[in-house]
Parts: structure tokens; C-alpha cells; sequence
């Protein structure tokens, strides 16, 4: 008798932590796309303190990256966007370079108990989780089915392209802030607020953070995005203080967050033209090509 109401009382306890949001919307489907991460990349989660998810080529740039951002930091009290360990003496902007300096301050902490090639790694596999989590946010809140969201998060964050980037491209990696800015401006332009406004912000700043092209193809999708529900007459009216007040303070935060750095890019290039772009012709996306 004892034993079967124990049983009930550990039954109610599990039924009630799987209907907790956090557990639901956040640890399932992180443990979910952890289970499927570590099969998609056996054997490598095996010597995860001994190899750096990555390649010796451009790989090995973004480990420095981690690494210079700490020094530069820790050691050097400075922002990381200009090196003198590079064309020595005189140094060298990294504001055109693929710094993606969100993984490396995020390194920072745990650069304090991990080492380098241990950091590195936590980064990649963060990438790939978070932006499974974030995916999944982003398709719930449109589908409202929680196993299909699950599926849809899993196709965004194991996609070939994904992979395909991930031993080398450390910026390209850490696309898992573009599915959480769009879901933010999404439910922002329909019902401005103040927390909207701030939170949109600062994932705008953190996609900016990762990569410059993800950053260009996030306010692509929100400028269309806003023509849409403009085109839909599901924007609210902008002529109401509840309405241009958040927008207002969206500009601002976007204005100082976000902005700076575009513009250091621009004024870098235009004073000196930034070397070793990939071709346009060779790497351009023409989706009418047959080649």
C-alpha cells in the first residue's frame, strides 16, 4: 500500500515537471537535439577534450579568434577589433575579419575553467543546440504542434549546410540567433511593447555578433516581414503612442547597439579596400545558374 502511493506521489511529481514551460519549451528539446548531435557526430563527442571540432585551415583561424579575443580582453584591457599580433608593428583592423566575437566573449568564463581547445568545443555544440531551441520557438509559435516544432528545429540546426560549415566556419556555425530575432520582430511589429523593442534589439546585436551575412539577411527578412503585415493591414497603427514609442526605442537601442559596428565596417573599407574576398562571380547565388 505504502509502495503504490509512493509510486503515485513520483508519478504526479514527473507529470508536473514535464508540464513545467522551462522543461517543456526548454530542456526536452535540448536534450532532445543533444542525443541527436552526439549521433550525427560520433565519434568526435568522444575526444572532446582532445580535438577541436574543426579543420586546419579556416578552423584554426576562429580557435585564434577565441583565443585573441581572451588576451585582448583579460590581458590587454582593450576591444578586440584591432590587433598589432598581426602586420607587426603597426597591427591591423579585425573589424573585416570573421571574428564573430559573440564565442569568443561568451569563451571568456569559461576560458576561467576550461582550456582553450575544451571552450572552443562548448561553443560548437551550443551552436548547434540553441539554434535547434531556438528553431523549435519559432515554428511552436506559428504551428502550435510541439513534436512537428521539435522536427522543424532538428531540420534547421542538422541541415547539411549546418555541417557543412561546421569544421571551418566557426561564424557560419553560430547561426542560432537569426530563428529567436525573427520570432521577437515577428510578435514586435504586430504588438509593439517596450520589452519587445529591447529584447528584438539585442538579438539583432547578437546575430550581428556571429556573422555579417546573417546580420544583412536578418533585417532583409524584417524589412519584409513588415511589408507583409503593412500589406495585410496587421500593422497597428503607427500614429498611436503605443505604438511609435516602442518603435522609437527600437531605433535608439538598434542605433547604439547595433550600429556601430556596420559603420566601422564601412568607413574601414572605404578608407583602405579590404583584400581576399572570395570572388563574386565564382561565389555568387544566382538561382537561375545551371551551373
Amino acid at each position: 500500500m505504502a509502495q503504490s502511493k509512493k509510486t503515485e506521489q513520483t508519478r504526479t511529481r514527473v507529470h508536473l515537471l514535464l508540464r513545467n514551460k522551462y522543461v517543456l519549451y526548454g530542456l526536452i528539446p535540448l536534450f532532445v537535439y543533444g542525443i541527436f548531435f552526439t549521433i550525427y557526430t560520433w565519434p568526435w563527442v568522444t575526444h572532446f577534450n582532445g580535438w577541436f571540432m574543426t579543420d586546419a585551415g579556416d578552423g584554426l583561424q576562429n580557435v585564434w579568434n577565441v583565443w585573441w579575443i581572451q588576451k585582448s580582453v583579460t590581458e590587454f584591457h582593450q576591444l578586440p577589433w584591432h590587433t598589432t599580433f598581426l602586420h607587426h608593428p603597426f597591427g591591423v583592423t579585425l573589424v573585416g575579419q570573421t571574428l564573430n566575437p559573440f564565442n569568443g566573449f561568451v569563451a571568456l568564463p569559461l576560458l576561467t575553467f576550461l582550456n582553450l581547445n575544451q571552450a572552443f568545443n562548448v561553443m560548437v555544440v551550443f551552436s548547434f543546440l540553441f539554434g535547434g531551441l531556438t528553431a523549435f520557438w519559432l515554428c511552436y509559435y506559428f504551428t502550435k504542434a510541439y513534436w512537428p516544432s521539435i522536427v522543424g528545429g532538428a531540420i534547421y540546426t542538422f541541415s547539411s549546410y549546418h555541417f557543412a560549415h561546421a569544421i571551418g566556419h566557426m561564424q557560419l556555425v553560430s547561426l542560432e540567433f537569426v530563428p529567436l530575432f525573427i520570432l521577437l520582430w515577428w510578435k514586435f511589429v504586430r504588438k509593439p511593447s517596450y520589452r519587445l523593442a529591447s529584447a528584438a534589439s539585442v538579438s539583432l546585436l547578437l546575430v550581428l555578433l556571429c556573422d555579417y551575412y546573417y546580420f544583412l539577411y536578418s533585417v532583409m527578412l524584417a524589412i519584409f516581414i513588415f511589408c507583409y503585415l503593412w500589406w495585410r493591414k496587421e500593422l497597428p497603427d503607427l500614429r498611436q503612442r503605443t505604438t511609435y514609442l516602442p518603435f522609437g526605442l527600437f531605433v535608439l537601442l538598434c542605433a547604439a547597439l547595433v550600429l556601430p559596428l556596420p559603420v566601422a565596417l564601412l568607413v574601414a573599407n572605404s578608407r583602405d579596400t579590404f583584400a581576399g574576398s572570395h570572388p563574386a562571380r565564382i561565389y555568387s547565388t544566382d538561382i537561375v545558374s545551371a551551373a
